[in-house]
């Protein structure tokens, strides 16, 4: 490499090295990586809600064999159902992004079980 070439790749991975930090930065500004986790403690049931997503830690299973849940959302729309609880166990549904709480329902009784708020 001649002295040319040598100072020209100095200034070229200096430069390298300067921007890639200030892109770094300006890429994860812009990232919703806020620990915005609610988690809720009921009698046997631990839900919290990770962006999108609903987790649902079921300790032990419910007298009822049909549990489903629902969301509660501010709009007043018609509950959105996520899915249902089949036992002890863990769960993840795809909710809306403005997701107040979740509704679990005993759906032959027609009774609330739990209705949990983030």
């Amino acid at each position: 490499m001649i002295a040319s070439q040598r100072k020209a790749h100095k200034f070229i991975w200096l430069g390298i090295a300067i921007v890639i930090p200030i892109l770094l930065f300006f890429v994860i500004r812009n990232l919703d990586i806020s620990p915005a986790q609610t988690t809720v403690k009921g009698d046997k049931i631990v839900a919290k809600k990770v962006g999108k997503t609903v987790e649902i830690k079921l300790g032990r299973s419910f007298v009822s064999p049909s549990a489903v849940v629902y969301e509660l959302n501010p709009d007043g729309d018609p509950e959105k159902v996520l899915g249902q609880l089949k036992g002890a166990g863990d769960y993840s549904f795809e909710a809306s992004k403005g997701t107040l709480g979740i509704r679990v329902v005993d759906e032959i009784k027609k009774e609330e079980l739990f209705k949990i708020e983030f």
